[in-house]
C-alpha cells in the first residue's frame, strides 16, 4: 500500500488512504500520483468489474445519447484541466 499522507513531509508518510471494492471487483493496478497541493497523495486505482454471477447477467449496451455525454464530459475535464 503506498503511503499517501502526508504529502508535506516526507518523514511523516503512512499509508492512511485506501480503497475498499466488493468481491464483485478485481485489483488491477494501484499507485500513488504526484503531490496535488492536498496533505494527501492521490491514490489511483484500476479496478476490473467481474460479477460472481456473470452468466446470469447481460451487461447494459451504452446508447448514442450516453456516448456522446461521455465524449462530452471527457473533453469538458480535458479543457478543465489544461486551464489549470
Amino acid at each position: 500500500m503506498p503511503c499517501t499522507f502526508h504529502a508535506d513531509h516526507p518523514l511523516l508518510r503512512w499509508p492512511l488512504d485506501h480503497v475498499f471494492v466488493s468481491e464483485h471487483f478485481t485489483l488491477k493496478a494501484m499507485r500513488r500520483l504526484p503531490h496535488i497541493g492536498s496533505d494527501h497523495f492521490p491514490l489511483l486505482t484500476t479496478l476490473c468489474y467481474r460479477p460472481s454471477r456473470a452468466d446470469e447477467h447481460e451487461p447494459p449496451e451504452a446508447d448514442t445519447e450516453e456516448h456522446r455525454d461521455a465524449r462530452e464530459t471527457i473533453a469538458e475535464g480535458r479543457r478543465r484541466d489544461q486551464q489549470e
